[in-house]
C-alpha cells in the first residue's frame, strides 16, 4: 500500500512537476534493470524486468505497440526433461528504426537486423539479419522488403506528426477518404 502511493507520487512529481513523458520514465526504470535501450524509442508495451533483463536489447528509433512480448527464456524443458535442464535462454537484439506491431511474439535467441518491420500478431522465431525486411505471421516469415511495403501504400499514408486528439477527429470525419478500407475476402 505505502510502496503504490510513493510510485503514484514520484510519478506526479516527475510529470507534473520536472515535465518528463511517461515514456521516459519507463525507460529510465527499464535501464535500470538491465534492458539496454537506444535513443528515441517508445514502448506501447511494457517491457519483461526480472533476472533476464540484461538479455533484451533495442537500437535507435525503435517504436513497439501495444501487448508486444519478448520472451528471453523458454521454460518448457522444465516439465518435460525430466531434470536434465530448466530453461533455454536467449538474448533478444531489436537493431535500429524497427516496427513491432501489436500482440507480436519476439522469441528467446531472436535478432531484428535494422529496419525490421514485424506485423501484428506474429510470432518471431528466427532471426532477421538482413536490414529492410517486412515479416509477418506466425512462425513469421518475410513477407516484402521495407521499400516494396512503403511503394505498395504511399497513396494510404497520413502524416499524424504533431496533430492531437481533435485535429485527427476532424481530419478522419471532413476528409473520409484518408482512411484505410481492407477489402472482403473472396468467397
Amino acid at each position: 500500500m505505502i510502496g503504490r502511493v510513493k510510485r503514484k507520487i514520484v510519478l506526479y512529481y516527475k510529470t507534473k512537476i520536472k515535465h518528463q513523458k511517461i515514456n521516459d520514465i519507463k525507460i529510465d526504470e527499464w535501464r535500470k534493470t538491465g534492458i539496454t535501450i537506444g535513443d528515441n524509442c517508445i514502448f506501447c508495451s511494457d517491457l519483461p524486468v526480472g533476472r533476464d533483463s540484461s538479455l533484451l536489447e533495442f537500437g535507435d528509433n525503435v517504436l513497439t505497440s501495444v501487448g508486444v512480448l519478448f520472451l528471453m527464456h523458454d521454460a518448457a524443458p522444465t516439465t518435460v526433461s525430466n531434470g536434465q535442464g530448466t530453461d533455454y535462454l536467449g538474448r533478444i537484439k531489436v537493431g535500429n528504426r524497427c516496427f513491432i506491431g501489436a500482440r507480436a511474439i519476439i522469441m528467446p535467441g531472436v535478432t531484428l537486423a535494422d529496419d525490421t518491420v514485424v506485423g501484428a500478431g506474429s510470432v518471431v522465431t528466427h532471426s532477421i539479419n538482413e536490414p529492410g525486411y517486412v515479416i509477418c505471421g506466425n512462425p513469421a516469415k518475410i513477407i516484402c522488403t521495407v521499400q516494396e511495403y512503403l511503394d505498395k501504400n504511399k497513396d494510404k499514408l497520413v502524416n499524424l506528426n504533431g496533430m492531437g486528439y481533435e485535429e485527427v477527429k476532424r481530419l478522419t470525419t471532413e476528409n473520409p477518404d484518408v482512411l484505410l478500407f481492407r477489402s472482403p475476402f473472396k468467397t
